[in-house]
């Protein structure tokens, strides 16, 4: 992964926006949370946090809210951070050249199934495995940063048994207190159990937004991949021509007109954006699925087949591109995944256009409609596909229609197995990539460069 942006090393850029990233995550895991962590007096007796007067003394002093918004977006976000940050510190170099080896071995994986699944593995890690094992990997990184420190410390091993043993206890007390005591509060209060629930409903109502997201920046690259070759294809008709080629890609407009046709499809394909909170709300523009998933990811998928023919046949590539045997199970992996997953996202993005107008029709007819029924469903003219059953049981139970009762049993279980589902086939694909991950990084230890 040798590719510059702005004259930095695309793998060195990923690692430090890693960095820089995974305590930003924390901080906005613990700031839109509906529930947050509550700090107890002391380490070892949590329950008296829930003593009234403890709790009035802090009231009345004023001390107990800022104390939890410092433990909230301060000392949360820092210590969870704490084993990625300690993992790169100790291995940047490998995390590097991992970068470089998953890159070698992965060029004959399509590049719309390297975003695609890539992205949406990242956003797996991001909703359930970061929240869940972090805390506790913190107390680990913790332990190991302390020995780390008095292992390379010449004064430490200069002295007697008595003062390495009052050193060692000061220095676990010291440094390890946080995360210990953090991690405790965490998993006691049970915090835990909320944010998963809370993660969960986050993913089932934004799988196909993710999902939208990813095919747009997909088709994007797309464009762009056959403007690169009209002019790859000049320079190389120069080349053989004149002897020189005077035509260069413009990789820069390039990037921008990937960046315009990325917008252009995102308001094209995307039907709704889910903003969190209590109670969701979501931001509708009139958007028309189909029209994505119909029309422009057959013509892009089209655009990078010829690409991709093209410059094997001609030699046009973009970048090396490796036969790996491991690349090859990875491209199939992807390939059967999307003929899984595909149906049932396309399914949950186009029945909302399919029964909003039944809903809102059936509404107006009605006396009880316009009282009842949510206000937004008329200013956006959609419905997104999770708020489908509670409309159509709302038509059931003020009208009596039978056929609202039908539909909303059906739209419960069509949304219930293609969560379930598209979720499967997703950590599938996360699995793969975490595997493809170890074994690029296990490979990178014994290359150096």
């Amino acid at each position: 992964m040798s590719f510059r942006v702005g004259g930095v090393v695309l793998s060195r850029l990923l690692l430090a926006l890693s960095v820089i990233l995974t305590p930003i995550y924390f901080l906005l895991l613990f700031a839109f949370s509906p529930v947050k962590l509550r700090p107890a007096p002391l380490p070892f007796d949590i329950v008296v946090a829930n003593y009234p007067l403890f709790h009035s003394i802090l009231q009345y002093s004023g001390f107990e809210q800022p104390w939890i918004m410092v433990i909230n977006y301060i000392f949360a976000p820092l210590f969870f951070s704490l084993p990625w940050l300690l993992f790169v510190a100790l291995n940047h170099e490998r995390i590097i050249r991992t970068f470089e080896v998953l890159d070698a071995t992965t060029t004959i994986v399509p590049l719309r199934y390297r975003i695609f699944y890539g992205f949406n593995t990242l956003l797996l890690l991001v909703f359930f495995l970061l929240p869940a094992l972090f805390p506790v990997l913190s107390v680990v990184s913790s332990v190991i940063l302390v020995g780390r420190v008095l292992n390379t410390s010449e004064w430490f091993w200069r002295h007697g048994k008595i003062v390495k043993i009052a050193t060692c206890i000061i220095a676990f007390t010291v440094i390890c207190w946080g995360p210990v005591y953090l991690t405790a509060l965490y998993y006691l209060e049970r915090l835990h159990v909320f944010l998963t629930s809370w993660l969960w409903d986050l993913w089932a109502n934004n799988m196909v937004i993710t999902y939208t997201v990813s095919m747009c920046i997909v088709n994007a690259l797309a464009i762009g991949s056959i403007v690169w070759l009209i002019f790859a294809g000049s320079a190389e008709f120069e080349a053989k021509t004149f002897g020189v080629a005077l035509t260069k890609p413009p990789y820069r407009a390039i990037a921008i007109l990937e960046a315009v046709f990325f917008i252009l499809f995102i308001y094209i394909g995307l039907p709704y954006i889910y903003v969190p909170g209590w109670p969701p709300r979501y931001l509708i523009w009139g958007s028309n699925p189909s029209i994505l998933y119909d029309r422009i990811n057959y013509i892009c998928l089209g655009l990078i087949s010829l690409v991709t023919l093209v410059g094997m046949t001609k030699g046009l590539r973009r970048r090396t591109f490796n036969f790996s045997l491991f690349g090859l199970i990875i491209a199939g992996g992807f390939l059967g995944l999307d003929m899984v997953t595909g149906n049932y996202i396309r399914t949950l993005a186009i029945l909302p256009k399919m029964l909003t107008p039944f809903i809102l029709s059936v509404t107006l007819s009605s006396p009880w409609g316009l009282l009842t029924m949510d206000i937004n469903y008329f200013l956006n003219l959609y419905i997104p596909y999770y708020e489908l059953p509670r409309a159509l049981m709302q038509i059931y139970f003020f009208g009596g229609a039978q056929t609202a009762l039908t539909l909303a049993m059906y739209v419960v279980m069509l949304i219930h197995s293609s969560v379930t589902h598209v979720t499967s086939a997703m950590t599938l694909t996360a699995l793969i990539w975490v595997t493809t991950t170890i074994y690029c990084f296990a490979k990178a230890g014994t290359t150096r460069g």
